[in-house]
């Protein structure tokens, strides 16, 4: 089995399934079962998902793991569902964001996929049912390839999803580094194709309002002067405040306090 394993590291093959196993080397079920949680014990390999596991070299077993980044595309063609790695992963790989998440944040489609968390490793999955294909970028790795949101999806991404990475304040602060990767035409077509107005208009008023974005922001501007937007709260689970005017053209009502923390 270890044999098995070198041969596959020595060829840039990082995972592995039981099905490769028992179909690659004449063993039963029974003994690959064995052989796997002994080499299990001494972190030389890890399992990810039931059936699907990562070799982990010797360089990396303090930790107990790969990087995900190493064979995230590998796990998403074993589930079969399309992905990006998205939100604060993916800003952080435009160099937006104080610091590397601690956690994953994978988009994919449909619902039922249950989250991954091991010691060393926690992969949060997120479900949409418009896939924005004109948003994933690919970018090399040590392995092959691993889809990522682009700088403009990834910012629309932050607010859809802003209650799973810490609120709005974390979210203007990653958007203050990565606006400068931001076109804001292109922004302008992903929102059109790929999000829901409210979305647009959060996103809108925190480019213009929050970080001086005006000229990132303009483009949502004119879009959304064609769409006849209602009023929303800036923070969707508060209520909106009578006492508080809308902000426009996005007719966003400001009922809490975002800052950037730059």
């Amino acid at each position: 089995m270890e044999t098995y394993l070198e041969e596959r590291q020595a060829n840039g093959k990082y995972t592995f399934t039981s099905e490769d196993v028992l179909n690659d080397l004449p063993v039963s079920k029974s003994v690959l079962h064995q052989s796997l949680r002994r080499i299990r014990k001494v972190n030389k390999v890890a399992l990810i998902r039931k059936g699907f596991y990562v070799i982990v070299p010797p360089e990396h077993r303090s930790r107990g793991v790969l990087p995900l980044s190493w064979f995230l595309d590998d796990l998403m063609k074993f589930i079969d569902r399309p992905y990006y790695l998205g939100l604060l992963n993916a800003a952080a790989l435009y160099e937006a964001g104080h610091q590397q998440p601690q956690e994953y944040y994978v988009v994919t489609t449909g619902d039922g996929l249950r989250n991954v968390e091991l010691e060393n490793l926690k992969i949060n999955f997120l479900f949409r049912k418009d896939w924005p294909e004109k948003g994933i970028q690919q970018r090399k790795v040590p392995t092959g390839y691993l889809k990522i949101s682009s700088p403009e999806l990834t910012a629309i991404d932050l607010i859809k999803y802003e209650s799973r990475i810490g609120g709005l304040s974390r979210v203007a602060t990653v958007l203050d580094e990565l606006a400068e990767k931001l076109d804001g035409k292109l922004l302008c077509k992903l929102a059109e194709l790929y999000t829901d107005l409210p979305t647009i208009q959060r996103l809108g008023y925190l480019l213009e309002e929050v970080l001086g974005a005006e000229e990132i922001a303009a483009p949502l501007i004119a879009y959304l002067e064609t769409q006849n937007p209602r009023k929303i709260p800036l923070k969707p689970s508060k209520n909106l405040s009578k006492t508080l005017e809308a902000i426009h053209p996005w007719k966003v009502v400001p009922n809490i306090t975002v800052e950037s923390d730059l």
